[in-house]
């Protein structure tokens, strides 16, 4: 497998305001970001994600709609949350939202997930 990273990026922003702003409408509009709900309980990250995140061979970053990089936030508009495969400078989408609802938080399923995906990613690349 080839050098690659991949990121997590959550449909919020990272500021206060922009946690704030989430945690309102959450409650408030039941709005939710499926990757939020896979990697964190009410307030705080989930142990089993963390103990996942640590053991990979590959770097994996959650990441904030404000704290993209121009040439991500570029290709994620209008898709997250999603998660995105960067190999050798180029992004891939791997999983949409509709996906990652599916996971309804599953931390394992995720991982399941993630792991075919990356997979299959490198055997057609």
């Amino acid at each position: 497998m080839k050098k690659l990273k991949v990121y997590c990026i959550y449909n919020a922003e990272g500021s206060i305001w922009g946690e704030l702003n989430y945690l309102w409408k959450k409650y408030t509009y039941n709005f939710k970001c499926s990757l939020c709900d896979i990697t964190h309980n009410t307030f705080l990250e989930k142990f089993e994600w963390k103990e996942k995140v640590k053991g990979l061979k590959f770097k994996l970053e959650t990441i904030h709609l404000d704290e993209q990089p121009s040439t991500l936030k570029k290709i994620t508009k209008g898709e997250t949350p999603c998660v995105v495969l960067e190999n050798e400078n180029r992004y891939t989408i791997l999983l949409k939202n509709i996906e990652l609802d599916k996971i309804e938080g599953d931390v394992d399923s995720f991982f399941k997930i993630l792991f075919k995906k990356i997979n299959d990613f490198d055997k057609v690349d």
